[in-house]
């Protein structure tokens, strides 16, 4: 698969250019991106305007991307197709990448220091959320069902 890169500043943007990212083209695709982040380039915006299909096999070449810079860079995704979008939402992944319609306001972005955090503090934070909600909940109906017994005795 056709990769090509170019560094700007200290964000490496990756453009594939083959229309389609599947099993038959996936392994390439994610040696490539691993061999680039081996380099040390931990902030990478992903250009995917060329591609109009892509399987299972290359969202997981992506998300072992997002895996191998957390903690230590960012990455961001860009120029991305209806149908593409479809198996990011499909699978809930649109709430794990950050989304730019071009790569120039992606970059804009990236430089101005919105960075992205990874995957795991977005799970930490919302499991936060959630636990917070539970207790809450739990307490406010308590609090209901001692209000309906007092209500109910006077």
């Amino acid at each position: 698969m056709k990769i090509e890169a170019e560094k700007i500043d200290d964000i490496l943007v990756l453009t594939p250019c083959d229309p389609v990212i599947d099993a038959s083209s996936a392994a390439d695709f994610k040696a490539q991106l691993v061999t680039w982040i081996q380099e040390d380039n931990t902030r990478i915006l992903l250009d995917l305007s060329f591609i109009e299909f892509i399987d299972s096999s290359g969202l997981g070449a992506i998300i072992s991307l997002l895996k191998l810079v957390a903690g230590k860079g960012d990455i961001s995704l860009c120029g991305i197709r209806e149908q593409v979008m479809s198996l990011f939402k499909l699978t809930r992944m649109d709430r794990i990448f950050r989304f730019y319609t071009s790569s120039t306001e992606a970059l804009e972005a990236m430089k101005a220091g919105d960075k992205w955090q990874g995957a795991g503090d977005r799970r930490q934070g919302a499991g936060d959320r959630r636990q917070s909600g539970r207790e809450q909940g739990a307490g406010d109906r308590r609090q209901d069902a001692g209000d309906r017994r007092r209500g109910a005795g006077d």
